[in-house]
C-alpha cells in the first residue's frame, strides 16, 4: 500500500488522470486486495497454502503477460 502512495502521481501522470480522481485508484486497491484477501484465505482452508499461493503467483504471471 506504501508504494501505491508513492506511485499515485507518476502513474495519474502518465495517464492522464485528474487530481481529484488520484483518490480512487488508492481505494479501488485496497478494495481489490481486500477482496481478494479474504478469497484466498478461504481457500487456503480449504485446500494446502502453498498450493494456493502458487496457483496465485502463476494466475498473476499468466495475466501479467497477457496484458502485456
Amino acid at each position: 500500500m506504501s508504494a501505491t502512495f508513492i506511485m499515485t502521481a507518476p502513474i495519474s501522470a502518465d495517464l492522464g488522470v485528474a487530481l481529484g480522481d488520484q483518490a480512487w485508484v488508492l481505494g479501488t486497491y485496497s478494495m481489490c486486495f481486500a477482496a481478494t484477501l479474504l478469497f484466498a484465505g478461504r481457500l487456503a482452508d480449504l485446500y494446502p497454502p502453498h498450493l494456493v499461493y502458487t496457483v496465485g503467483f502463476v494466475g498473476i504471471a499468466v495475466f501479467y503477460l497477457i496484458i502485456r
